[in-house]
């Protein structure tokens, strides 16, 4: 049975309805139980266990101002969060995937050579790595297009040594000049938004 919102009408009496009505309240109780501690519970009663979202939608909601909305969206077969809200800095709606972030791998286009991967936050920040080939002196990583870079940590990828093989970093635009004093490849981490 589930709940009947038509329990009690104006004109039961409650000790002919009693039953109906304590159905009604053991069924709330059990539907609020899903994503809840239940009322009846000993101690933290309605607090949150779980939130559970209908099924993943096809599109985007398409918000109206001033809407926002977390939801599940189909990607690739699997079932994906997502945030939209409306009205970003003049651009109508802005989505973002929050969970299972696309990683994309790309060649790097600066001479230290080697490959980018990156991965474009909720929030704004856009996470990149990646190992260039082995060169000593002054080579390039070159960010993907639209990323600000705002920090990097270089390491040098040696094995064995006790001198560290990097002579420094400076940020151009899109581009990460790493100065080596050694001939290895180079360990990078930058952090940019986008």
């Amino acid at each position: 049975m589930s709940f009947n919102p038509n329990i009690p009408q104006a004109s039961d009496d409650p000790s002919v309805s009693q039953g109906q009505i304590l159905t009604n309240f053991t069924q709330l109780n059990n539907i609020f139980g899903t994503d809840h501690i239940t009322y009846d519970a000993a101690s933290d009663n309605g607090e949150h266990k779980q939130i559970s979202l209908n099924a993943p939608l096809g599109a985007d909601p398409g918000l109206a101002d001033p809407k926002a909305s977390v939801y599940t969206k189909t990607v690739n077969g699997d079932s994906e969060l997502f945030y939209e809200k409306f009205n970003n800095a003049g651009a109508a709606n802005q989505t973002r995937q929050m969970t299972n972030l696309i990683r994309t791998t790309v060649a790097n286009t600066g001479t230290a050579g080697g490959n980018i991967t990156s991965t474009d936050t909720p929030w704004g920040l856009r996470l990149i790595w990646g190992l260039t080939n082995s060169f000593s002196g002054t080579q390039t990583v070159i960010a993907p297009v639209g990323t600000t870079i705002l920090n990097f940590q270089l390491t040098g990828n040696v094995s064995t040594g006790t001198r560290n093989p990097i002579n420094g970093g400076t940020v151009a635009g899109t581009t990460l000049t790493i100065k080596t004093i050694d001939n290895v490849p180079v360990r990078y981490f930058i952090i940019g938004s986008y």
